[in-house]
């Protein structure tokens, strides 16, 4: 059974979540609310000069311009991007890690197979030659093994 441990990282993500929301819901609101926050749309108004061939002003006309107002896909677009990047680099992070864990469990593996068809990983007997050797080569691999299983995920242990 996997247990995933929800403690402040879990609570700091949803406090960040709410915070999020709220902030873009006011400025959803004060947006369409003022004018000058460009949700509401703009009206601006443009003077045309018409002048004769002498230089003469011979009339002034006034175009009023309104722009559409900002919709909500268009906020999507501008959060969209930052949010997809953020979640690419996370899991590329993820995966990286994992990744560094498999090769470590696999040299881990290699190593101990190599010492155990060597001869070399078993308990010292009385009267071995090289009984200090042995004694060597068991600490180094309950070191490795201990090392590999501080370092590794829940799913390799």
């Amino acid at each position: 059974m996997d247990r995933r441990r929800r403690g402040p990282q879990a609570t700091r993500f949803g406090l960040s979540l709410g915070v999020f929301y709220f902030v873009f819901f006011v400025i959803i609101y004060f947006g369409y609310s003022f004018e000058w926050m460009g949700l509401s749309g703009q009206t601006t108004i443009k003077e045309i000069r018409h002048y004769d061939d002498n230089g003469k002003l011979t009339e002034t006309v006034q175009e009023e311009q309104r722009t559409p107002p900002k919709t909500l896909w268009d906020y999507f677009v501008i959060v969209a991007a930052p949010a997809a990047a953020t979640v690419v680099a996370h899991l590329t992070s993820r995966f990286q890690r994992r990744r560094s864990e498999d090769d470590a469990f696999q040299a881990y593996t290699s190593q101990i197979g190599d010492l155990i068809s060597e001869g070399k990983l078993r308990k010292p007997q009385d009267g071995d030659n090289d009984a200090n050797v042995v004694r060597t080569t068991l600490t180094f691999a309950r070191a490795r093994t201990l090392t590999v299983l501080e370092e590794s995920s829940s799913a390799l242990k």
